[in-house]
């Protein structure tokens, strides 16, 4: 956040979390956990993702 303007050629959106094909990206650290379960689901599967979000609570 911060440098939108500063961009070209960019779509923005308010999803903590993007996909496009191989990049993964965030807003910013406050999307930390947001980010890392999206990392284990892209490499290790949906059910470990929501296995790991269930250990820490989240």
């Amino acid at each position: 956040p911060g440098v939108e303007d500063e961009m070209e050629n960019v779509i923005l959106t308010e999803t903590a979390v993007v996909v496009d094909d191989n990049i993964i990206t965030s807003q910013g650290v406050g999307t930390a956990i947001d980010f890392a379960l999206k990392l284990i689901e892209v490499l290790d599967g949906e059910e470990k993702a929501k296995e790991i979000a269930e250990s820490i609570v989240f």
